[in-house]
């Protein structure tokens, strides 16, 4: 297969292209990740939501609920990643190839398993150093604590949005391990370092004011349970939370839940598509291909048809991993 010359290879797909190429595979796809994940999102999201309304009963944090915590906590972290290692995998068949039939059968552990935990310990340890670095510049008050944080700031978008990356690369191709991955990756970022950064705040801004409507209600539950229990019945519904807290933990739940369900099949679906498209766009500008505009991101080999789907060199090179 002939190569494209410098002159012919492809301009880089804007930032909004990307994250709205994102969105709208998520929303597309909303159904079948709903379905699969349900049992992981009921456990989630109702577990949040009773934790959260016993943690502040009577308006106030109770201790010896959150000393109950934390034998609870630690296991719902671990069902929320293997969560998101099981929708990652299908949307990584959504948009290379093609997903299994029976979705059920994402929610097995696979031989990648091993690689994913090694990514989720990479992001944690990365994430230490920054958490310091503030610490330091907020504590010794460098020129400000705003202007001390921003370089951290955008440093830390950029190890994350490389951290991104390795995930989605991995799981493309995880016969070829871990390290594979990684050096794949810093090398399709080198130039990319404040298309990568923009990114990663836009992407971050959006998923802000996708999450704020529940946000918005979650804050009106509590102020009402606080102030229902502190005595201020100033409205007929502040009684009516005061006289049914049933009621009032229902909703907290359901409220939770539907939390959870979003922010996985609209937040972090969207996350990983932008992330997977943003791969592909970086690959094809190394390999010397050209993109196409298309809003269902076609890509063309200069010596072959087009292809809806991927690039051949781009696509799963794993079939172990479909079985």
């Amino acid at each position: 297969m002939s190569q494209s010359t410098s002159s012919e290879i492809h301009t880089p797909a804007s930032i909004l292209d990307i994250i709205s190429y994102g969105y709208k595979r998520a929303i597309k796809i909303i159904g079948p990740v709903s379905r699969f994940s349900l049992p992981f999102i009921l456990i989630l999201g109702v577990g949040n939501g009773i934790f959260a309304s016993a943690l502040y009963a009577q308006g106030r944090v109770q201790p010896q609920v959150l000393l109950g915590s934390l034998g609870i906590l630690p296991v719902f972290a671990v069902l929320s990643w293997y969560l998101h290692y099981c929708v990652a995998r299908y949307v990584r068949d959504v948009f290379w190839a093609e997903p299994e039939s029976n979705l059920f059968s994402y929610l097995l552990p696979k031989r990648s398993l091993l690689g994913a935990v090694g990514v989720m310990l990479l992001s944690v340890g990365m994430i230490i150093p920054f958490a310091i670095a503030i610490v330091i510049a907020v504590f010794f008050k460098w020129v400000g604590e705003l202007v001390a944080a921003l370089p951290i700031v955008i440093l830390f978008t950029f190890v994350h949005m490389a951290i991104s990356l390795i995930w989605v690369a991995y799981l493309k191709e995880y016969s070829n391990g871990l390290f594979s991955a990684i050096s794949k990756s810093i090398s399709l970022l080198k130039g990319n370092f404040w298309r990568t950064v923009g990114l990663g705040v836009l992407n971050f801004v959006i998923l802000c004011i996708l999450l704020s409507p529940m946000n918005f209600f979650n804050s009106i539950i509590d102020a009402l349970s606080k102030a229902s229990s502190s005595g201020v019945y100033g409205f007929g519904l502040y009684n009516m939370l005061s006289a049914y807290t049933v009621l009032f933990y229902i909703i907290k739940v359901v409220l939770s839940a539907v939390t959870v369900w979003f922010s996985l099949c609209i937040g972090y679906v969207g996350a990983l598509f932008m992330l997977n498209r943003y791969h592909a766009d970086l690959q094809a500008r190394a390999e010397g291909y050209d993109q196409q505009s298309s809003s269902e991101l076609a890509f063309t080999p200069k010596s072959s048809a087009a292809n809806p789907i991927g690039l051949s060199s781009l696509r799963i090179t794993d079939p172990d991993e479909q079985s």
